[in-house]
């Protein structure tokens, strides 16, 4: 079930009935958050009130960066992580 980040009713609306909360709000461009700075924590905000008003404990946050073009919408590029491999306790080198 889907209901609008940044509108409280809606997520107040939305809440009731479930187990948890998922959040997969993305912005497209950087600029958005230049713009929003709050874009994040103010959609985020609305999901734990409506949570704690409905008695939902589980909340799921998925977040990633989007490599967006034009001057002012990038994304500094960072050497290679290190990254351990899924059960094996080794590091892998991520490029």
């Amino acid at each position: 079930m889907a209901g609008d980040f940044h509108d409280a009713d809606s997520v107040d609306a939305t809440v009731p009935g479930h187990d948890a909360v998922i959040i997969t709000a993305s912005v497209s461009a950087l600029s958005e958050l230049k713009r929003t700075p709050d874009y994040f924590s103010r959609g985020t905000q609305y999901c734990i009130d409506a949570m704690k008003k409905h008695g939902v404990k589980r909340l799921v946050v998925l977040s990633a960066s989007t490599w967006a073009s034009g001057p002012d919408d990038h994304l500094p590029r960072r050497g290679p992580r290190k990254r351990r491999a899924p059960g094996s306790g080794t590091v892998q080198r991520e490029v």
